[in-house]
């Protein structure tokens, strides 16, 4: 008999910045395996002198106002991200640059969804 192993590939999320001035846009780095390696810009700003290059996150001792404002989106599109790909993937949507700029659009300007009667409405909130 043989027995085949099942290689699950754990998809990864960090976050950089590509630029010393101030102040900088935050890059998402989303990884799963070899074959998935994508590098989108978020649109959200900080101070590099309150970014840990090391962790790829908001310093704890940073004096910004908006730290935790930062971390916390941050911390929520990451989960976002997991989501939809979870989703996507099982569903066999191709998973590339488009689909990360337009899940990373959908995080920032939700829609919500209602159906009636057959039609599907679409609305900013």
């Amino acid at each position: 008999m043989i027995v085949s192993k099942l290689l699950l590939r754990m998809a990864t999320i960090k976050y950089a910045l590509r630029s010393a001035k101030d102040p900088a846009k935050i890059f998402l780095r989303f990884r799963e395996g070899r074959t998935i390696d994508l590098f989108v810009c978020t649109d959200y700003l900080i101070n590099p002198k309150h970014w840990n290059v090391a962790t790829g996150k908001v310093r704890a001792t940073a004096d910004n106002s908006d730290k935790l404002n930062v971390k916390d989106n941050l911390d929520n599109l990451k989960k976002f991200v997991f989501e939809k790909f979870n989703e996507d993937k099982g569903s066999g949507i191709d998973i590339d640059k488009k689909w990360l700029e337009n899940v990373i659009d959908v995080f920032k300007n939700p829609v919500l969804e209602i159906k009636t009667d057959g039609l599907v409405y679409l609305i900013k909130v």
